[in-house]
C-alpha cells in the first residue's frame, strides 16, 4: 500500500503536527535481541534475559484496504493546495467537542466528514455529507476526523475554526515565558521486526497504519522547544541484516514522519542501532544528518564512525540557550575505526566530553538496564549520578522497557527510563499489570537563569505497540502512584509527583 508522499521540506507547510488526546485499552511491548558482538540484551548486567513477551506484530494480510487514502493532517484557517488531478483527496484533522467548523473547497462536488476515530483503527462511513462546496457542523465528540472532496475543480480547501477552539487540550500547566520546555519520551522505532521496507508506512495486528497515524495519539503534546526521543532503529534501506532474533529499520519517510510530528533531538545510541551492520550505521547517520542540514533536527547523538564521531555532544542554540546533547548505550559498538554507537562501558568518556562542551544545558541520553526491572541497574545508576556531578541536567534513560523512577541529584534530574514510547517491534503486554504497562512521557520546564530544570509535568502513555496515546484519569494516575514509589525507592532524591485524579497529570507539587 502506498500513499502520495512529496518531501519532508515540501510539505512541511501541508502537514500540522497535531493529534488525538485519547485513551486506548492496550499497554506496552519489548523488543529486543542480542547484538553482533555477541554482548547480551541487557548490557551485560545479566546472563539471558530471553525472547519472552516479544513479538514483531507483522501478521497482516495485503489485501486489507481502508476507505480514506489520507494525504496528511490539515491545519485550522490555513488553504492546503490539492494535488494536481486529484479525484476525491482526503485529510485528517483533529477537532475538540461542540467546536464549530467551516469547510470551504470552491468548484468541490461534495464535501464528505468521517469520524471520529481511534487513532490507528479504521475510518467509520461518512456522518456528514453535502453535495456542494461548504460544509458547516458542529463535531460531535473529540477526536480525528477525516474530510474526503469530490475535487470537480477545486484547487485547494480550508478548514477553519471561527471560534478558536477546535483543538483539544494537552499539557495542563504552562511553562513559564522565560523557560525552555523540553518534552522527553523513551524508545521510538516505526517497524515491525524483519520486514520489507515499505516508504508508507507497516502493518500491525491486521491493520496498515500510515507512519504520520503512528503518531497520531501524542503528537499535539510534542509542543517543546526541544522533543527528545531514543530512536531505536536504524534508518537505511540496505545494509546486512544481523544475526538476530529482532532487527528493525525503517526508511527515510518513516523518520520524516517522527520530524513532521515534532521531533527535533533523537539519540542513536541504542541496541537497534546496528541491526543491519555497519553500513545501516552510516545510512542512519546520513539520514540524520541530512534532516538536521535541512532543518528538521537540532540534532542527534550516539553513533557515528570511530569513537570520537560516536560520543561527540550535538551543540546547538535555540531561543538564547545553548544546548548539549550527547548519547550512549549498548549493542553495536565503535570498534577501532569501524561505524557503530558509543557504549555505556565508555560512559566516563562521553560523560566528560559533554561536560567540556560549551553549553548552558547538558542532556544525556543512557539506554542500558535490565530488561523489565523496575529498579535502575547498578552501573546505570551510578553513571547517570556522575554525570550529574560532572554538570549534565537531564539525564534521560531508556532500555529496560518499562518506567523507572526520577531522582533529583543536586542541580540535575535522572529519568532512569520513560520504558517505550511508539515501538512498533513490540507486543502488546497489557497483562503484565500496571506497573510495567505503561510508557512515560514529560515535559521539563529549564530556567535559563538558574540553570536548572524546577518544572516536570508528566503523563502515562499507552498502546506504545501500536498507536501511542496518553492514558487519563484513574489508569493514569494509578501509573503515576506505582512511578512514585518507584522514585521513592531511589532514597532522599527520588522525586514525588503530585497527580490530579480526575485527569492522570502529574506536577512537581
Amino acid at each position: 500500500m502506498s500513499v502520495p508522499r512529496c518531501s519532508r521540506v515540501e510539505r512541511g507547510t501541508l502537514l500540522l503536527s497535531l493529534g488525538l488526546l485519547a485513551v486506548l485499552l492496550a499497554g506496552c511491548g519489548v523488543p529486543a535481541g542480542s547484538p553482533a558482538s555477541g554482548e547480551d540484551e541487557s548490557g551485560a548486567l545479566v546472563d539471558d534475559p530471553g525472547a519472552a513477551g516479544k513479538a514483531d506484530g507483522a501478521d497482516a494480510s495485503s489485501s486489507q484496504s481502508r476507505p480514506l487514502t489520507i494525504l496528511g493532517r490539515l491545519a485550522y484557517d490555513r488553504p492546503t493546495p490539492l494535488p494536481a488531478g486529484a479525484v476525491a483527496p482526503a485529510w485528517s484533522f483533529v477537532g475538540t467537542a461542540g467546536a464549530a467548523i467551516v469547510i470551504q473547497a470552491p468548484g468541490a462536488a461534495e464535501i464528505r466528514v468521517h469520524g471520529p476515530r481511534r487513532p490507528g483503527d479504521r475510518w467509520p462511513a461518512a456522518f456528514a455529507t453535502v453535495p456542494e462546496s461548504e460544509l458547516s457542523l458542529t463535531l460531535p465528540q473529540t477526536g480525528l476526523y477525516g474530510l474526503r472532496l469530490d475535487a470537480g475543480t477545486a484547487t485547494e480547501v480550508t478548514l477553519a475554526c471561527p471560534a478558536g477552539d477546535c483543538a483539544p487540550p494537552t499539557w495542563r500547566h504552562a511553562v513559564p515565558s522565560d523557560h525552555l520546555a523540553l518534552v522527553a519520551v523513551g524508545d521510538l522505532g516505526l517497524t515491525a521486526s524483519d520486514v520489507e521496507v515499505d516508504p508508507a508506512g507497516g502493518w500491525k495486528y491486521g491493520e496498515y497504519h500510515y507512519y504520520f497515524e503512528m503518531l497520531d495519539g501524542f503528537a499535539p503534546f510534542l509542543d517543546g522547544v526541544v522533543n527528545l526521543a531514543n530512536l531505536e532503529t536504524a534508518v537505511t534501506t540496505g545494509g546486512e541484516k544481523q544475526d538476530k532474533t529482532f532487527v528493525f529499520r525503517m526508511p527515510s519517510e518513516a523518520l520524516d514522519a517522527v520530524l513532521d510530528a515534532g521531533f527535533n533531538l533523537l539519540g542513536a545510541a541504542n541496541n537497534h542501532a546496528g541491526d543491519f551492520g555497519a553500513l545501516g550505521v552510516v545510512d542512519t547517520v546520513a539520514n540524520l544528518v541530512a534532516a538536521r542540514t535541512a532543518g528538521g533536527l537540532f540534532g542527534f547523538a550516539g553513533a557515528g564512525t570511530g569513537f570520537t564521531a560516536a560520543a561527540a555532544p550535538a551543540v546547538f542554540e535555540v531561543r538564547g540557550v545553548r544546548i548539549a546533547y550527547a548519547a550512549c548505550g549498548i549493542g553495536f559498538n565503535v570498534r577501532g575505526n569501524g561505524s557503530g554507537i558509543a557504549h555505556v562501558s565508555d560512559a566516563r568518556a562521553v560523560i566528560d566530553g559533554l561536560a567540556a562542551a560549551p553549553a548552558d544545558l547538558r542532556v544525556l541520553s543512557i539506554h542500558a538496564g535490565v530488561e523489565l526491572d523496575l529498579a535502575p541497574a547498578a552501573e546505570v545508576q551510578a553513571a547517570a549520578r556522575r554525570a550529574v556531578d560532572a554538570g549534565v541536567q537531564v539525564v534521560h534513560g531508556h532500555h529496560p522497557h518499562v518506567v523507572q523512577g526520577i531522582e533529583q541529584r543536586g542541580g540535575g534530574l535522572i529519568l532512569y527510563s520513560l520504558g517505550n514510547f511508539e515501538l512498533r517491534g513490540a507486543r502488546n503486554m497489557a497483562d503484565l499489570g500496571p506497573d510495567q504497562d505503561y510508557g512515560l512521557a514529560v515535559r521539563l520546564g529549564y530556567d535559563p537563569a538558574t540553570r536548572r530544570v524546577d518544572q516536570i509535568e508528566a503523563v502515562a502513555l499507552t498502546d506504545m505497540h501500536r498507536v501511542v496515546v496518553p492514558r487519563s484519569g484513574a489508569s493514569a494516575a494509578e501509573r503515576i502512584a506505582r512511578l512514585n514509589a518507584r522514585s521513592a525507592s531511589l532514597g532522599s532524591g527520588g522525586v514525588r509527583l503530585a497527580v490530579e485524579t480526575d485527569t492522570g497529570f502529574a506536577t512537581l507539587p
